[in-house]
């Protein structure tokens, strides 16, 4: 005869039963085929994946190997694993976020509820807070992200991006004088950001002021990039990346900023992950070069030109080098080469002009940085050299007119006081 447990024992049983099936039916581990990939990327994902296997209740692991997919554009198991971290835990905003940029591109719609429920966990990001703004100016909800600009201005007054957003939005209403206010204003905090200028030539040609919007928009080209908004948990995510295409981006930044020990070591990273490119070993020998290494900087240049002889740039940067060790005559042929090859690569010009300064051919560094200056609006150094070349020749209305539109590009530039100083005019 059959024992049926008691009703304590009967409910236990069904609880049991009830855990094992949830267990079986739990979310599934993204499965990711890694033989194609890097190695160094395979063998993060697959640890990364193997940690989760061993805690599978745990948001962190499952946010971790969302971030690690994400940081490879494995979006949608990204996207998975980001949605059932936030099961696990509700309360972390950052499940949300992540999810939310990760729909960024692909669809905005669908990112700006993930958006909502993040701001709602930590409402004082000011990163966050743009990025949600944006999605819903982007979805034409222009009210609602004026009032979430203002909120991030309110959060941090020292960044600009709330201001360039509420000028966005004004411009559209055709409120053009608020459209100018919060673009000067975003100007006093970020002088060198492009999208201020290019909004504001628009704003000023509106309001009749040709001149100031001619102004606007020799900056907008002097300033070629828009700033990158600083969100610490995106770069977090970022930079569990372990591609050679991460780390070339991960040194390019670093060489704009100006900081070539990391972009030595980002470049390095590189080569040690994929056989070199060309552009691989021009990319660490101008980190190199930049930072006085110019020996070792040739002889990366030199396996770059191997393998790519016509490489503008890296012709053109191994000039650079060449100069600095006394190599003119080698620096001229690169330059020559690099023009022919591309007459209209601004940096080619723009060395050559020094290069030709440095022989004492004036005339010829006066049109190498004239021609550096119409095909690279950026080069704004080449404003300076020409001031100073004119000065030297004795065409002193030349080197004002120079120097003047250097100026109004950059009104606080040292090394323009200095060279008006020491010209006495």
């Amino acid at each position: 005869m059959t024992r049926w447990p008691s009703p304590v024992s009967r409910l236990g049983f069904v609880l049991f039963l009830l855990a094992v099936e949830l267990e079986i039916h739990g979310a599934e581990i993204p499965e990711i085929q890694t033989d194609h990939m890097e190695a160094a990327v395979a063998q993060l994902i697959d640890a990364t994946q193997a940690d989760l296997e061993k805690n599978t209740h745990s948001a962190k692991a499952w946010g971790q190997l969302g971030m690690v997919l994400h940081a490879h554009g494995l979006i949608e198991p990204a996207i998975d694993c980001y949605e059932e971290a936030a099961k696990q835990d509700p309360s972390d905003y950052r499940w949300p976020y992540l999810t939310a940029t990760a729909l960024r591109t692909s669809s905005k719609n669908e990112a700006i509820p993930h958006y909502a429920k993040a701001f709602e966990l930590k409402p004082n990001d000011y990163a966050l807070a743009i990025a949600y703004a944006d999605a819903i100016f982007r979805d034409g909800q222009y009210q609602n992200a004026q009032d979430l600009y203002k909120v991030a201005i309110q959060i941090d007054d020292n960044q600009g991006f709330g201001l360039i957003g509420l000028a966005r939005i004004a411009f559209i209403d055709n409120d053009l004088e608020a459209a100018q206010r919060h673009l000067q204003n975003a100007r006093e905090i970020d002088a060198r950001n492009r999208e201020i200028y290019t909004l504001l030539a628009q704003v000023q040609m509106g309001l009749g002021d040709e001149d100031a919007s001619e102004t606007s928009e020799l900056l907008a080209a002097t300033y070629p990039h828009a700033r990158i908004l600083n969100a610490p948990i995106i770069e977090e995510m970022q930079r569990l990346s372990e591609a050679a295409g991460s780390f070339v981006a991960r040194g390019k930044r670093m060489t704009a900023l100006g900081n070539y020990e990391a972009a030595e070591s980002a470049f390095r990273e590189v080569l040690a992950r994929r056989p070199g490119l060309a552009f691989d070993y021009g990319n660490l020998a101008n980190a190199l070069a930049r930072h006085g290494q110019y020996a070792e900087a040739l002889e990366y240049f030199e396996n770059g030109l191997a393998l790519n002889p016509n490489d503008v740039e890296i012709l053109s940067n191994q000039s650079l080098a060449l100069m600095s060790e006394g190599q003119l005559e080698r620096a001229e042929n690169n330059l020559v080469k690099a023009l022919k090859l591309d007459p209209n690569y601004g940096h080619a010009h723009f060395n050559l002009g020094v290069l030709r300064y440095r022989q004492g051919n004036h005339r010829s560094a006066v049109e190498h940085f004239k021609s550096a200056l119409s095909t690279n609006p950026a080069l704004t150094q080449a404003y300076l050299n020409l001031g100073t070349i004119y000065a030297s020749m004795g065409k002193i209305q030349s080197a004002i007119d120079a120097w003047k539109t250097l100026e109004r590009i950059q009104p606080d530039n040292a090394a323009l006081k200095e060279a008006r100083n020491s010209s006495q005019f």
